[in-house]
């Protein structure tokens, strides 16, 4: 009998999860919504136009309808607000996505920054590995039992760290190029 019970209680668990999980509004906030506020919430979150779709199908649920033309302007007017040089900087910086979504003039001031923001948070966030992986070889290099040819390899290992260390410590400086790498050629 306690099998049943629990059989029963991890499907509900799942249906609930399932039905839950696919929704971008619940009942309650599809009855209660400003369509235009959502979309401009949409729009300066970055997200694509086709969230409204998303919208609709969690709304039609419940009987309720999206207000499209409230959306798209509060969409529009949040994406105006989004699609900035010093949003899309602060966002690469972030490591966040951008899908895509600045279109017009701002499109290309927007990409540039953001391209810089990604680039220094890749940089450090390279950075951070790499000091983690030297201190890894620094402890194992503590080890007592350890043979002389694997110690002369860590020796290595780590010079090669420590290249790739002042490598990347260079790298925000130069500033971002179109079509650069982070990738380290050792000597």
């Amino acid at each position: 009998m306690n099998h049943i019970k629990l059989f029963l209680v991890f499907f509900l668990f799942e249906w609930i999860v399932t039905l839950s999980g696919c929704a971008t509004l619940s009942e309650n906030q599809c009855r209660m919504q400003d369509w235009y506020g959502v979309g401009m919430d949409d729009g300066l979150q970055g997200y694509r136009s086709d969230r409204m779709t998303s919208h609709q199908k969690a709304c039609a649920e419940y009987g309720v309808m999206v207000d499209r033309g409230a959306y798209l302007k509060g969409y529009n007017e949040g994406l105006m607000q989004f699609c900035t040089p010093a949003n899309g900087y602060a966002i690469g910086r972030q490591g966040k996505s951008y899908y895509g979504v600045c279109v017009g003039p701002e499109a290309k001031a927007f990409q540039d920054a953001y391209n810089q923001g990604k680039w220094e948070h890749d940089v450090e966030d390279r950075l951070d590995d790499v000091e983690r992986e030297i201190q890894d070889v620094e402890d194992q290099m503590r080890k007592k039992d350890i043979s002389r040819k694997e110690r002369d390899r860590l020796i290595t290992e780590i010079r090669e760290l420590e290249r790739e260390r002042t490598y990347l410590r260079v790298m925000p400086n130069q500033g971002y190029t179109p079509g650069a790498t982070l990738e380290y050629k050792p000597y």
